[in-house]
C-alpha cells in the first residue's frame, strides 16, 4: 500500500494542477490509503484519485466565476 500511496503522491505533485495541487498540499497517506484501498496497481490507485481530483478542479472553475 505504501508503494500505491508514494506513486499517488509522485503523480500529484508531477501535475499539480487540475486538482491534483489539492491532493498534494492535502491528503494525508491515511487519507490516500483509505481511498485507494483495492487497488492493485499505481495506475489503477491514480485512475481512482483522478476522479477526486478532476471534482477539486471542477470546484475549482466554479469558484472562480
Amino acid at each position: 500500500m505504501k508503494d500505491l500511496v508514494k506513486a499517488v503522491k509522485q503523480h500529484a505533485d508531477e501535475k499539480f494542477s487540475n486538482g491534483w495541487d489539492y491532493i498534494a498540499e492535502c491528503w494525508s497517506d491515511e487519507e490516500i490509503a483509505a481511498e485507494i484501498k483495492g487497488c492493485r496497481t499505481a495506475a489503477g490507485a491514480i485512475r481512482k484519485m483522478e476522479k477526486i481530483a478532476t471534482h477539486y478542479a471542477e470546484m475549482q472553475s466554479n469558484a472562480r466565476w
